[in-house]
């Protein structure tokens, strides 16, 4: 009886460890392509606000013909949120700025609850952006809403503008991916199980 309670009570600590990870949700953020675009040598996008902490593991740019074959891309941390156009700010970093991207790009950004998120993209072959209009969204059920971003040149780093859902609702045609959470690394489990077994196998001799 003895040697049951002690070998109930490490499973119930491997349980509990267990459960009390974190796991990864997995989610999908897709604005379609409404039919409409622009602008011929300026750039739009949208930006977001982190409604929790969660990682950008690939991303798109959607067209009419499905998904785009040659489009430039950046990816921006904001430090506030942006004006009103026509006034405009630069306090923001650059991420990355991609070019001749073709499809669905694997990438790895991550951000944390509250920072701004910016996504600026342009196809090559219709020289404008692909806009949509889904601009209601959610991240792992945290409702979102992309809101408009504008740069009036193709040039990173240039000044920046948003302008209100309520006034004009096109945002990029941009989808990705994303995940939330932490998984454990299957060594640390590992280690952990073997860690209990061993002071199990102790508990047990001394017994």
């Amino acid at each position: 009886m003895k040697k049951l309670k002690s070998l109930s009570f490490f499973i119930g600590l491997l349980l509990a460890f267990t459960g009390s990870i974190n796991i990864a949700n997995a989610g999908v953020i897709d604005a379609a392509h409404n039919g409409n675009g622009c602008c011929g040598s300026s750039i739009r996008g949208y930006w977001f606000e982190a409604p929790k902490d969660f990682t950008i593991d690939s991303i798109w740019l959607n067209t009419s013909s499905g998904l785009s074959t040659s489009y430039r891309l950046e990816v921006l941390k904001l430090d506030a949120t942006p004006p009103n156009f026509p006034s405009s700010t630069t306090n923001y970093s650059t991420l990355a700025s991609f070019s001749n991207l073709s499809g669905i790009v694997d990438v790895d950004f991550s951000f944390l609850t509250n920072e701004i998120i910016g996504l600026l993209a342009w196809d090559d072959n219709l020289n404008m952006t692909p806009y949509s209009d889904d601009f209601a969204q959610n991240i792992d059920g945290s409702p979102i809403t992309l809101a408009r971003l504008l740069r009036q040149s193709l040039t990173p780093g240039g000044p920046i503008s948003t302008e209100p859902t309520s006034a004009n609702p096109n945002i990029g045609a941009i989808g990705f991916t994303y995940n939330s959470g932490s998984v454990p690394e299957p060594a640390s489990l590992a280690l952990f199980g073997l860690g209990l077994a061993g002071i199990y196998s102790s508990r047990k001799k001394k017994a």
